[in-house]
């Protein structure tokens, strides 16, 4: 049986590495198609929700404040992700929590 290959994305875990250095590589490694996806999704949130247009990046910053208190480790991979990817902070939360800003 032939095995298709669909070009996703593979990350090998590295127990030594810490969450930032993690993010970090991530980032760096799909730069381009985390942006891609940032820009789409924005996109796509934005037409279904315009009213975010003036406060998306203060909510994600926020998330981002709370997750913080609650998971570091995340913040700290969050932060590694959008260095890698030369992206803000708010941006890569917007990427990972799509569907929670689209239908606030």
């Amino acid at each position: 049986m032939l095995e298709k290959n669909y070009d996703f994305p593979y990350i090998k875990y590295d127990p030594s590495k810490t969450y930032r250095e993690w993010g970090l590589a991530h980032g760096e490694s799909f730069r381009e198609g985390i942006r891609e996806l940032l820009e789409i999704r924005k996109e796509l949130m934005l037409n279904k929700n315009p009213s975010l247009s003036g406060e998306i990046d203060s909510l994600a910053q926020l998330q981002f404040n709370i997750t913080k208190d609650f998971a570091p480790e995340i913040t700290e991979e969050i932060e590694g992700i959008a260095q890698g990817a030369d992206l803000s902070i708010s941006e890569i939360v917007i990427l990972n929590n799509y569907t929670d800003f689209r239908d606030i």
